[in-house]
């Protein structure tokens, strides 16, 4: 599959929608030959990829298509594993274990592993970052990788919704050499390497974002 974020510019003082447009590829099939279209439409541009730093749902809803936590809901709103393939809540509710699947890829080929969690994490909450959700997190009094496929989360007090809140784009992974190498450019078009179903190809602000398939999801 690929994806073409399409939007419209503001003019004459009306806002146009923004359109997603989908496309579904079959078997080995490259993108030239792809044979379904779906056309899903957003108010605006995003104010920004970078998931710690975008408060908008136009941004969620791009960040969703390319990015994936370690929790994520299916077509009905049913909570479904995501990066995490299983996990164990302990007793007291003070502490979740996650299991990663093995198979979980970045863009590049890369695996994503507990410590990606870990790295994203870190950066949400330092105040340097001033990410606007970084408040999600704030019953979190630690979180630890226990090698590459398992992440530990301890909390201050029993959270019932926490794995809703692993949903959202702020709580998903991050490629640590993408975000080194490019810096606060690590969310443009060519530097993104994301872990989900798309990847950022094109973004011409006010007017389309190109999404593609990512063939390592």
């Amino acid at each position: 599959r690929s994806g073409i974020l399409m939007g419209m510019s503001l003019k004459y003082n009306f806002v146009f929608a923004v359109i997603l447009t989908v496309l579904a590829a079959c078997g080995g099939q490259t993108d030239s030959d792809n044979s379904s279209i779906l056309n899903r439409g957003i108010a605006t541009d995003p104010e920004t990829l970078d998931a710690h730093k975008a408060r908008s749902l136009q941004s969620a809803d791009v960040l969703r298509e390319i990015g994936e936590g370690l929790v994520t809901y299916t077509a009905k709103a049913e909570l479904t594993p995501g990066v995490a393939e299983s996990w164990i809540v302990s007793d007291d509710g003070l502490t979740y274990t996650f299991k990663l699947r093995e198979n979980a890829k970045w863009s590049n080929g890369d695996s994503v592993i507990a410590e990606h969690f870990v790295f994203a994490v870190k950066r949400l909450r330092d105040p340097d970052t001033a990410a606007f959700y970084a408040a999600f997190l704030t019953d979190i009094t630690n979180i630890v990788a226990d090698g590459e496929q398992r992440l530990l989360l301890t909390l201050a007090q029993p959270t019932p919704f926490l794995l809703g809140l692993l949903t959202h784009p702020a709580t998903f992974p991050m490629h640590p050499g993408s975000l080194n190498e490019h810096g606060e450019r690590f969310a443009r078009p060519g530097n993104f390497v994301s872990n989900g179903a798309y990847v950022l190809s094109d973004w011409v602000p006010g007017s389309v974002i190109t999404l593609r398939r990512n063939v390592h999801y």
